[in-house]
């Protein structure tokens, strides 16, 4: 069953498809982040609290940050397990722990995300207790992504990025995946073509909305671990670190 007996794990099987996939035949970063995306969705819906009960309620979850491992991307056609499970939530923030197997059970990546409650109303960020449905948290310590802040190295500009209607989601926002073919487009190619993804961080702080006009700025760490950061008139829309490593 994809519902765990005590409900705080839920899992699903997907065959990755060919329209997910890189240059290298391997799933993209934004195709595992739409996977997160749609298996914490899943889940709400599972425990009853589908996103239109929510919505009844005037609340949303909004994504805050991604903290992302990957071992081994998998590629077109492969079969694979995804799972997520609640962790307890450190104030505000609701943490979940995803997975991905392949058919052997071996672990091709993981990921720490933070969620965040708000009211539609409002506009207002709600506390774990106002919640209207029952989630059941596993007490692992959810402290690493909630407390993570990232220090930025000195960055340049390197281009510009119009947020179009085709890229927009339910909430009027840019579709949290799209932010990171944002951030592999502003990469040097040379490395793309030649290294793996092996870790992807971002830090959510402003929407976008059509017609904004993202300041796109990047600076390196070290050789082949880089830092994004997009600016808007508002302030800085999003921050990401991403480490490449040669295949």
């Amino acid at each position: 069953m994809p519902l765990s007996g005590d409900g705080k794990r839920f899992t699903r099987i997907l065959r990755v498809a060919d329209y997910e996939c890189d240059i290298h035949n391997r799933m993209k970063l934004s195709a595992i982040l739409r996977h997160m995306q749609e298996i914490s969705s899943a889940h709400l819906d599972a425990l009853d609290v589908p996103y239109s009960l929510l919505l009844e309620h005037r609340q949303v979850f909004l994504l805050s940050k991604v903290d992302l491992q990957i071992y081994r991307r998998p590629q077109s056609s492969e079969m694979v397990q995804m799972a997520t499970t609640p962790k307890v939530p450190a104030g505000a923030q609701f943490i979940r722990h995803n997975e991905m197997q392949d058919a052997e059970g071996n672990l091709l990546l993981e990921a720490e995300t933070a969620w965040m409650l708000v009211d539609t109303d409002q506009h207002q960020i709600l506390r774990p207790a106002e919640f209207i449905g029952d989630l059941r948290y596993t007490e692992a310590d959810a402290s690493p992504i909630a407390r993570r802040r990232l220090t930025a190295p000195p960055v340049q500009k390197v281009g510009e990025r119009a947020i179009r209607f085709s890229e927009l989601d339910v909430n009027d926002h840019l579709n949290n995946a799209v932010y990171a073919d944002i951030c592999m487009d502003f990469l040097p190619e040379t490395e793309l073509r030649t290294c793996e993804t092996a870790a992807f961080y971002i830090h959510f702080r402003r929407e976008a909305r059509c017609g904004d006009v993202l300041q796109i700025e990047r600076g390196e760490y070290e050789p082949g671990s880089y830092y994004l950061r997009a600016e808007k008139p508002e302030g800085c829309c999003f921050e990401a670190a991403l480490r490449l490593e040669k295949r």
